[in-house]
């Protein structure tokens, strides 16, 4: 990756400065509720009720936020319907460390259904030592559900933390679990057909 600028931690890379506009749109789902900002086919930050983690960032970038509607949004609530396995919609990170931007790379790759422990995840970015660092990174991931990090857990099985607190993370695991199931289900019966 070419990074144009650093500030405070912050990675500002060159594709980034011709955005000047978020959109943002909020979503009602039983499971999870919250908003998503992004522009076009790109997502800057999906968030609960809490979005100045996202807010911020992007008016220091200069960006102008205004509500309107994004394709993520109903991929979204297709994901907690159990009706969508991957997205269309590619997440763009427009801040973070690189190391952050690494892990958050790394798990938009753990495969729906599948979980990872933290220091696999570690190993996988090529820092097999810093399985605490990676839960860290984890833990300020911009773009929740579509960067899967609800998908990592501990060596031992445990679901360690996530954002959104642990029974989300439970119900997420679940639902891809479930959903899993039923499709396994229903490709067996139609081949029995």
């Amino acid at each position: 990756m070419d990074y144009d600028a650093t500030t405070k931690g912050v990675v500002l890379t060159g594709e980034i400065m011709s955005f000047t506009t978020a959109i943002y749109q909020r979503f009602e789902h039983e499971i999870f509720s919250g908003k998503i900002f992004g522009f076009r086919n790109f997502v800057f930050g999906v968030t609960g009720d809490r979005d100045d983690y996202i807010r911020e960032p992007l008016q220091k970038l200069g960006m102008e936020i205004v509500e309107g509607e994004s394709n993520a949004v109903g991929e979204i609530l297709e994901y907690l319907d159990g009706m969508r396995k991957n997205f269309s919609t590619m997440p763009k990170f427009l801040w973070g460390t690189p190391f952050q931007q690494r892990v958050w790379w790394k798990t938009y790759l753990v495969p729906y259904g599948e979980t990872i422990s933290y220091g696999e995840l570690a190993g996988r970015i090529g820092e097999p030592k810093s399985a605490r660092a990676v839960g860290n990174a984890l833990g300020k991931n911009p773009i929740a559900l579509i960067v899967p990090c609800h998908r990592v857990i501990r060596s031992d099985g445990g679901l360690g933390g996530f954002g959104g607190g642990i029974e989300l993370k439970k119900r997420l695991l679940e639902l891809e679990k479930t959903s899993i199931s039923q499709n396994s289900v229903r490709n067996r019966e139609s081949s029995v057909e």
